[in-house]
């Protein structure tokens, strides 16, 4: 759904016309600042792109009384209120953006490294005035848990930098060595493939922990495995959920993750590691998810 429409839902026939009446003054509004006031004649395509920025900035300054609200306080005057809450965005981004380049993790991953490279470019190239929806830089490196991408522009890269800093937070309180190790016995080509770094270091961090053992080593063995597969064998799914989650909750506790969104992320992966787990145990091949490592490694 577009956001225009989005913004159309539930309104009577008086609010549905004030808005489209005052959605198409601003894209003559814009068009006009496209073409740097020569003419406010484009394209289709430009003025659909146009419409879609303006619509994602008033969906960013729409307030919980709606879209009458909106309209009340004056469509301008709303989307003008949108561009300064895109600049406060872009100020947050800017800083954490700077954060997730200067504590990368010691472990090597190409994609991640050029991901957060173009990001680096989105800052400079980003067009909130005209394009606020776009995101105009690549970003190749696969999340644990991909942002959705109902996210756009601005929002869409905060929100994949908030969860790429949790991640590689994660990875920063172990050490380099051990993670080499286990990546290395779970994919050898980690560092030039598009493969998350986060997912077999937390599964087999957060499998330690389901036996009460110190998870810094990262070295789950085949016997572990079989004291896994023990403790998954007689739980129901919301029974396994409920175990990988307080797994989950204990290990942020034993790695100081003391924000909530930290935490919350930690939870949320642990849970996605439900459905597997209950797919392994069945026909065995918990080793597809918790990797085990066999001898030591370069």
């Amino acid at each position: 759904m577009r956001t225009g429409e989005a913004l159309e839902r539930g309104l009577g026939p008086e609010e549905r016309r004030r808005l489209t009446e005052g959605l198409l003054r601003l894209l003559k509004e814009q068009a006009e600042r496209y073409t740097g006031g020569g003419s406010s004649s484009i394209p289709v395509e430009t003025a659909r792109e146009l419409m879609d920025s303006i619509c994602f900035c008033l969906g960013l300054g729409k307030d919980e009384s709606g879209v009458g609200a909106l309209l009340d306080r004056g469509i301008e005057v709303s989307f003008r209120e949108g561009l300064g809450r895109i600049e406060k965005k872009l100020a947050w981004g800017q800083k954490l953006w700077s954060a997730v380049r200067d504590h990368m993790p010691q472990v090597e991953s190409r994609s991640m490294e050029d991901t957060v490279r173009s990001i680096g470019v989105f800052w400079r190239r980003y067009d909130p005035r005209l394009f606020a929806h776009q995101i105009p830089c690549d970003i190749d490196y696969q999340l644990a848990i991909p942002v959705p991408e109902s996210r756009r522009g601005v929002d869409y890269v905060n929100a994949y930098l908030t969860r790429l800093a949790v991640e590689n937070q994660f990875l920063n309180r172990f050490s380099g060595t051990a993670e080499k190790v286990l990546l290395e016995c779970w994919c050898p080509g980690y560092r030039e493939l598009l493969v998350n770094l986060f997912e077999p270091v937390f599964a087999v961090a957060l499998g330690l922990e389901l036996l009460g053992r110190e998870p810094g080593p990262l070295t789950l063995g085949k016997e572990d495995l079989g004291e896994l597969a023990e403790l998954f064998r007689d739980g129901s799914r919301r029974g396994l959920d409920d175990l990988l989650c307080g797994a989950a909750d204990r290990l942020a506790v034993r790695l100081e993750f003391n924000g909530r969104e930290s935490r919350e992320y930690l939870r949320a992966c642990a849970a996605e590691l439900t459905p597997r787990i209950a797919t392994a145990r069945d026909v065995g091949g918990l080793e597809g998810i918790f990797p085990p490592v066999d001898g030591a490694r370069p």
